[in-house]
Order: structure tokens, then C-alpha cells, then sequence
């Protein structure tokens, strides 16, 4: 369950992050 939900919020975060390069 923990390995899991770490999962998503890096998931989470790699979106974000990807997101934010192409914005800028």
C-alpha cells in the first residue's frame, strides 16, 4: 500500500513536472 501511494505521487509529480516544461 505504501509503495503504491508513493508510486502515484512521484507519478504525480513526473506530470507536473512535465507539465510545467511545456508551459514554459
Amino acid at each position: 500500500m505504501n509503495q503504491n501511494g508513493q508510486g502515484s505521487t512521484l507519478k504525480m509529480g513526473y506530470k507536473t513536472k512535465q507539465s510545467n516544461i511545456k508551459h514554459s
